[in-house]
């Protein structure tokens, strides 16, 4: 019997391309080593290119081996069990689930989706128990980098792959990678008018009709898909929530609640991935405000659970076994065999884990899955250089940005606005052009992602919105600022090589921006909080000697972040952490001359003087926490959270609480550089 038309279209048009798809992936190790053979330039006996397109390059690094095995048999992919995260008013939970009150409550996410789709129910009728799909969608809910994206992935792909020959975990499932264009969204509110609320779940209809389509002229009827979802195999629908703007990520929601409402009794789930970054700690026990109404109804909320050190350090050494056995697939690659070096950066790796660790702002900065990926693919040569982060995120960023030629031939490049004549001033051009993004983006705090539109505005016309008529809301128009190149096209910048010349087409092909729709977005949200608080605060201008951080530099810093402390909060840690690293090379052992702790005294000034104390402190807790491991601010952080109550309430009550401090010489620095900073005023 042929498959009715819409699964034919559907497994044909849509998983078929999924599937296919090489460019741009979201497993960052797979795209990393991918990246680096096409790096290479080698080709096959036949001379053939061998990178991401080769059937033998995507054999040895590809998905079926990241996810499924490697030459021992095993998963480089590091699993991480799912937990339930808690519901409001939850009278659906399962009593076998509910029970369960420590460690994962699954293994991973496609157990998940397996032991949903047979929760036993009572039959009041009848009596006894049958085994009925929970009409609930998944909303996995957790920090920046927690794994959500890779775990959902793997989950898609356990619809079709299998290790070595075994059959698909989920191989009863039709999946579906889902990012409805902006069109169709708009294009159901004009259909349907003030309407439009009430029949939500057809938006993911029309979704689904479109991904059919795909690539075909033939339009399917919403009635037809109607029919397949009430008679056919459960689907599986994976979206990412953050990836609509604000204005829709509220019908998005609606759109899956009422879908599961209507669906969900048919075993079809939405699997939905949020991170709710307008919350302090982004815990994964709140609910989403765009999914508050649900009240548990049609909404399942969960976790990942957390990367344990022991995890960290084996996917560390495994991935560099799985990068030393890529010579046995890969004619030409030469990575150099484990070695004494290794051990080296494995302890080079572990005391960076521990500072991690120990940093208690680091893991909402970048979950422990990401730090995992960004820490192996840092080149040996440079773990000296490591203190911080912000210093392992400064390194690859600037590899990044130098290495433009992997999907791209190097003479396209070099006729590019980004790569003409620029030399050395490209790298600053490209740091220019995400710094600007990045503090475009962070003035919408709803969102990690701005409108491709937007771009243009950015690169030609900073200081201007041609929608508003006004300055815009990221232009900073403090004077310390306002000649960087970072805000202006005219100063620092040669004759005619300024942002507006570059179209933003190249801005994406040639930067770390990626365009995903009708919306762009870096590869990691983390990445909006280091080029705000490292390189818009830092490195403002061409790069300048570490005297440049003067006095009125760290006040007129200060001033800023407490001018929005909420949206400064993130980038705040990113700015603790490079200046602890400038401390620590300066070699200077006075905490008094530290920028960090100058940076810190002001910082609390201008929280006594706020209007928002709240945020502030709270600001004040990122700030010290993402520097923590060092003792004397471990004290300090203490100090924070054991009397915040008391200082949100009265915060003149904190440099007095500060300045107790117990350690002599970090109180002295303190009380000096309060006294200093009294007199200047």
């Amino acid at each position: 019997m042929n498959l009715p038309v819409w699964r034919t279209h559907f497994l044909r048009n849509h998983v078929a391309k999924q599937l296919q798809e090489r460019n741009q992936l979201d497993v960052l190790a797979v795209e990393h080593v991918l990246k680096e053979i096409g790096d290479l330039g080698m080709q096959d006996s036949d001379g053939r290119k061998l990178n991401r397109h080769h059937p033998e390059v995507w054999k040895a690094a590809g998905y079926q081996r990241f996810f499924y095995q490697d030459e021992s048999g095993n998963a480089l992919y590091c699993q991480l069990g799912i937990n339930k995260a808690g519901h409001l008013n939850d009278h659906k939970t399962d009593d076998a689930f509910s029970n369960q009150t420590s460690g994962p409550h699954f293994d991973n996410l496609s157990d998940l989706i397996l032991k949903l789709g047979r929760t036993h129910t009572k039959d009041f009728q009848y009596g006894g128990v049958k085994l009925t799909p929970d009409p609930r969608a998944i909303v996995l809910v957790s920090t920046t980098g927690s794994g959500k994206t890779v775990a959902a992935r793997k989950a898609f792909l356990d619809c079709t792959m299998a290790p070595r020959s075994l059959q698909p975990l989920l191989a009863n499932y039709v999946p579906c990678w889902a990012k409805l264009p902006g069109t169709i969204i708009n294009n159901h509110i004009e259909q349907y008018g003030e309407q439009h609320e009430n029949c939500l779940h057809l938006l993911l209809l029309q979704g689904l009709a479109s991904i059919a389509c795909s690539n075909t002229e033939q339009d399917l009827p919403l009635s037809l898909i109607v029919r397949e979802l009430k008679l056919g195999p459960p689907v599986l629908i994976f979206l990412d929530l953050n990836a609509y703007s604000s204005s829709h990520q509220q019908l998005v929601a609606k759109a899956i609640i009422q879908f599961q409402k209507v669906f969900g009794c048919f075993g079809h789930r939405c699997v939905v991935s949020y991170r709710d970054g307008t919350s302090k700690s982004e815990t994964p026990d709140k609910l989403p405000d765009k999914l508050k109404d649900d009240r548990g109804e049609h909404i399942g909320l969960y976790s990942i659970k957390h990367a344990t050190s022991f995890e960290a350090e084996s996917y560390f050494e495994n991935f560099h076994k799985f990068r030393a056995e890529l010579s046995d697939h890969i004619p030409g690659w030469s990575e150099p065999p484990l070695t004494s070096e290794q051990n080296k950066q494995t302890a080079a790796f572990r005391e960076l884990l521990d500072r991690y660790l120990e940093g208690n702002t680091s893991a909402e900065l970048v979950s422990t899955p990401l730090f995992m990926h960004l820490a192996t693919v840092l080149p040996d040569s440079d773990w000296s250089k490591v203190h911080t982060l912000a210093d392992l995120y400064g390194i690859l960023i600037d590899k990044a940005h130098l290495n433009v030629t992997s999907n791209h031939e190097p003479e396209a490049y070099e006729k590019s606005s980004l790569g003409k004549d620029r030399g050395k001033f490209g790298k600053h051009l490209k740091n220019v052009i995400c710094t600007r993004f990045a503090l475009h983006t962070l003035s919408n705090a709803s969102t990690t992602q701005s409108p491709y539109d937007d771009l243009d505005c950015l690169l030609d016309s900073p200081d201007f919105n041609p929608l508003t008529k006004r300055t815009p809301q990221w232009f900073n128009v403090d004077r310390l600022w306002q000649q960087s190149g970072i805000y202006s096209n005219t100063q620092d910048w040669p004759a005619e090589q300024h942002p507006g010349t570059v179209p933003p087409e190249e801005a994406i092909q040639y930067t770390l921006l990626m365009r995903d729709g009708d919306q762009v977005r870096f590869p990691h949200d983390s990445m909006l909080y280091y080029f705000a608080g490292v390189v818009a605060l830092i490195e403002y201008q061409l790069p300048r000697s570490v005297s440049r951080l003067t006095q009125s530099w760290i006040q007129a810093t200060a001033r800023r972040l407490a001018l929005n402390p909420s949206v400064w909060r993130l980038p705040a840690a990113f700015l603790a952490m490079k200046l602890f690293s400038m401390d620590v090379e300066s070699g200077i052992d006075d905490p008094e001359q530290w920028f960090s702790l100058q940076v810190f005294v002001e910082l609390m000034v201008q929280a006594i003087e706020t209007k928002e104390p709240l945020a502030m402190v709270r600001l004040l807790e990122s700030y010290v926490g993402a520097i923590s491991h060092f003792p004397g601010y471990r004290k300090i952080q203490a100090i924070l959270y054991e009397f915040g109550s008391d200082i949100r309430k009265q915060p003149a009550h904190l440099i007095p609480l500060v300045l107790s401090y117990e350690e002599p010489q970090f109180r002295k620095a303190l009380l000096n550089l309060c006294k200093t900073r009294k007199q200047s005023t």
